[in-house]
Parts: C-alpha cells; structure tokens; sequence
C-alpha cells in the first residue's frame, strides 16, 4: 500500500513538473513571438523610409530642388510687360505706384526715360464673362515705341543711355559663364546644376544663377534658384540685361524666369554682396 502511494505521489510530481516546462516554453515562445513581430515592424518601416528615399532620389527631386530664391523680398520697384493683358490681381500695387520709368531698347542699345503709365481695364478670358464686368489689365506708357519694361524709379536711377556689359539676352545652362569688368573689377555671372542631357530641353537639377567678382571673389552670391521644373516644362534662367542702371559703380542685373523679370540693384545690397533683389513682376496671365 505504502508504494502504491509513492508511486501515486511520483506521478504526481512528475505531471507538474512537466506542465511547469511546457508552461515556460511555451512563455519562450510568445515572447520570442512578440520580439519577432516588433523587430519585423522595424524592418518594414525602415523598408519603407528606404523605399520613400530611393524613389526621392531617383526622380532627382529633394528639397533643395524645390526651393525658389528669392521667393520673399521687399518689392521697392514693380516691373511691367507693357501692353500685355493680365490678370487684374496686382492691380493695387500698381495704382499705389505714381512714378515710372521706361526701359526702352534701340540698336544701339538701352536707355532709361521718364513716362506715364495708364492702367486700362480689359476682358480676361479665363476669368470673366463676355458680357462684363471685365476684370483683366493693361498698362500702356505714355511713350510706347520700344518700350520693353515699365518700372519705378529708385536708387539712383535717371533718365539716361545705359552702359550695358550684357545686352542681349542669354539663357543660362549648367556650366554657362559670363565675364566681364567694371570700372576694373573683374565680375562673373555663372550657372551651376547637374545636366544629366546635352538637351537643351533637358531638366537640370539643384539650378542655380550666381555672381561673383574679384572684390567679392571668396564669398559667389545667388542670385536665383528654381526647381528642375514648372508646370509647362523645365525651368531656365536668362540674363536679359547687365548695366549701370542704378547710376552708381557696380553693376546691376535684370534676370528672367520664364515669363517674369526680376530686377537687381547695387545701391540695395548689403555688406558683402554685388546686388539685392528689389523689383519683379506682379501682373500673371495665364490659366
């Protein structure tokens, strides 16, 4: 009887020993499980993080190719396509405007002349019925034969020839240069970006327009900046004109994004710098 009862007791403790081990596997298991699950969760984040990165790079965007300089400044001068039909938004800005300046351009090169400006109301297309009220604009200068821009006067500027150090027009490309001296400083306007293409309708990333000179030589200035592409196709950067416009020493700039100018005087720029951004365009058109 008695081993009987041993052997019952045996039993027994043999039966909980065993559940105990399979308990505690089976807790190795789970956790292993919940470990396998968080570090799987890992990888797939990573993964996509990755993926995210390598789909980025691979279409040559980053962040740096959708920054526009100068996106922000002071507009001390309004620049205007004359008799070219807008849309009316700018319209205050011009009215608030009661000097102008034409620049005018002959063969023999540009001149500055003081002129009137009428803002005339006219159909916009996109924007207004046939039947009215017109909402578009127009500014006509009182002295229109080759006339090429209408602007306000400031920082010097007079009625007079212009000395021009880059008169016609120049679309800038990777690797593109322009030299050219000032009152004997040596100035270079130059374009850096990546062209993966000869074609000339190719994208170039991380474009850029800067300037440099001997005076200014260890610290180049951008002037723009613009992602690879707009909305009709790639972007490109022109200098329409380099010239003594402000009536100082240095030269100053008039560049061009597409459609809209932007204006660039010396007399503006601050400690260390050739010139400052102080006049663009506030008349769009299109859709």
């Amino acid at each position: 009887m008695r081993n009987k009862n041993h052997t019952l007791l045996l039993i027994f403790f043999l039966s909980v020993l065993i559940s105990s081990c399979y308990s505690n596997h089976s807790g190795e298991g789970e956790g292993a499980a919940v470990s396998s699950t968080k570090e799987d969760s890992l990888n797939t984040e990573k993964k996509i993080e990755n993926d995210h990165s390598q789909d980025d790079s691979s279409t040559g965007y980053n962040l740096e190719d959708q920054a526009y300089y100068p996106s922000d400044f002071d507009k001390k001068s309004i620049l205007i396509v004359p008799n070219m039909e807008f849309h009316g938004d700018g319209r205050e800005d011009i009215e608030a405007k009661k000097e102008w300046m034409g620049l005018f351009k002959t063969k023999s090169g540009f001149y500055l002349k003081n002129v009137k400006a009428t803002i005339q109301t006219v159909y916009d297309p996109v924007l207004d019925n046939e039947e009215g009220p017109f909402t578009g604009v127009k500014v006509v200068p009182s002295i229109n034969n080759s006339c090429e821009l209408l602007l306000n006067p400031i920082g010097g500027m007079k009625e007079q020839k212009l000395l021009s150090y880059q008169s016609k027009e120049k679309t800038m490309f990777a690797g593109d240069k322009i030299n050219f001296k000032c009152n004997e400083i040596n100035y270079q306007v130059y374009c850096t970006g990546i062209q993966k293409s000869k074609d000339e309708s190719a994208e170039i990333k991380d474009y850029k327009l800067l300037i440099s000179s001997d005076k200014y030589a260890h610290v180049p200035q951008l002037l723009i900046q613009v992602p690879p592409t707009y909305e009709y196709g790639p972007n490109r950067i022109s200098v329409y004109l380099i010239a003594l416009i402000d009536n100082d020493n240095v030269p100053d700039l008039i560049l061009k994004n597409g459609e809209s100018f932007f204006l660039y005087l010396s007399t503006s720029a601050n400690e260390g710098e050739i010139v400052a951004p102080v006049g663009r365009e506030v008349l769009f058109g299109g859709c």
